[in-house]
């Protein structure tokens, strides 16, 4: 996240996805932030990549407010949003071209040890 300070550009605060084992996966999270600043500015911002063929779409937001963005293979998709949001609040999927889920980012199921190098694609069987 960067901010102008004058006519200069500085990046207070970065994230990246270091530990998570998912450079083979078919789809995969490149970035995720959420961010709130002293001025109570807020942002979320999440970066996909796609390698699978069969996804047409990532869908992600809060459950009244769902983002569908076209991706085709070997491609990113990025989502801004304008408040601070984590993964449970916008729930990202990965859709076929007939809108089946294929792919859902978060914990895997029927654990309950959440470790952070866990979080990540999973696909829908």
């Amino acid at each position: 996240m960067a901010t102008k300070i004058g006519f200069l550009w500085r990046a207070p605060i970065s994230s990246h996805t270091k530990d998570v084992n998912d450079k083979n996966d078919n789809i995969r999270t490149i970035g995720w932030m959420s961010y709130t600043n002293s001025e109570k500015e807020k942002a979320t911002i999440l970066v996909v990549e796609n390698k699978d063929e069969n996804v047409a779409y990532i869908e992600a937001g809060k459950e009244t407010q769902r983002n569908k963005k076209n991706i085709g293979n070997g491609k990113l998709v990025t989502f801004v949003w304008d408040e601070a949001l984590f993964s449970h609040d916008i729930n990202p999927v990965a859709l076929s071209e007939d809108n089946r889920e294929i792919y859902r980012y978060g914990y895997p199921l029927g654990t309950t040890i959440h470790r952070d190098t866990d979080m990540k694609w999973y696909s829908i069987k």
